[in-house]
């Protein structure tokens, strides 16, 4: 079970302030969270440090707080084992399944370019729509495949993005020659923070759109299809676009699990940009 942090915002601008820096005091984070806009009082801010305490969210040493490292591991162990159960469902238990969880649905792909294609369309959705506010968009994959297909939409996506006030971190598991390629041309544009050849995070691939996860279901098929392809290809201009539209083209089933909650998404968003502190 997810520990309820984004209903009342106070709560996860404490989890934020603490994400960045800690211990602190209670006054401390009062001031960080003042610095920042929040108009949040101060006993307001004591109150639900209580709480997050209550609950095991925090940690106090002596006069300070942080989060607790125990908190931490259970939300890991909690998310990884709903990937592995949901990954092992059969279609009709996974659709069943999911109607348990609270702001959840399935989407459905036959081809990776589908899911692509969908994805791509919702991300300039998620920026028309939420015009003069903050987006963030966060990603944990084991490659990016989509980068390959829409590297001629960067200078498009950087054009409609560099007005925008949008934060973007992504963190890429693999480290072939071509995730570095990758990672090289996304530099020329500085769009979003990136790295590669992380190591130690959860074996799942996540996407963060503002308070929306999506929780991708590949085919070991096609993860082990992807995988081949990017050990295989050195370089962009090189690489064999046959074999690239067969993979994005192959008949398949991926599930995209996916949930508009805060609390999720808040989690996962501390999550990938920490790795960027590191």
């Amino acid at each position: 079970m997810i520990t309820q942090l984004g209903k009342k915002s106070t709560r996860g601008q404490i989890i934020e302030v603490l994400t960045e820096e800690f211990p602190l005091t209670a006054k401390k984070i009062y001031n960080k969270m003042k610095a920042s806009g929040s108009g949040v009082t101060y006993h307001a801010v004591y109150d639900r440090i209580s709480e997050l305490i209550k609950e095991g969210v925090l940690k106090k040493v002596e006069l300070q707080y942080m989060i607790n490292p125990k908190w931490i591991s259970k939300m890991n162990n909690n998310l990884s084992n709903m990937i592995i159960k949901y990954s092992h469902m059969s279609d009709d238990k996974l659709y069943r399944g999911i109607q348990n969880l609270s702001s959840a649905s399935v989407v459905t792909f036959h081809s990776f370019k589908e899911q692509i294609d969908y994805i791509k369309k919702y991300k300039y959705n998620i920026l028309n729509e939420n015009e003069g506010q903050k987006i963030t968009i966060c990603w944990m994959a084991d490659h990016l495949l989509a980068a390959i297909v829409n590297l001629g939409d960067r200078p498009l996506f950087y054009e409609t993005t560099k007005q925008k006030n949008l934060e973007h971190f992504t963190l890429v598991k693999g480290n072939t020659s071509l995730d570095k390629a990758i990672l090289n041309f996304n530099k020329k544009f500085g769009i979003t923070k990136m790295k590669i050849g992380v190591k130690g995070t959860l074996d799942i691939n996540v996407g963060v759109y503002n308070d929306t996860v999506f929780l991708f279901m590949h085919p070991q098929d096609l993860i082990k299809d992807v995988e081949k392809f990017f050990k295989a290809t050195k370089t962009i201009d090189k690489m064999n676009i046959k074999q690239l539209n067969k993979i994005l083209n192959k008949k398949t089933s991926i599930h995209v699990i996916i949930i508009k909650e805060h609390d999720l998404s808040e989690y996962f968003t501390h999550y990938i940009k920490a790795f960027f502190k590191k």
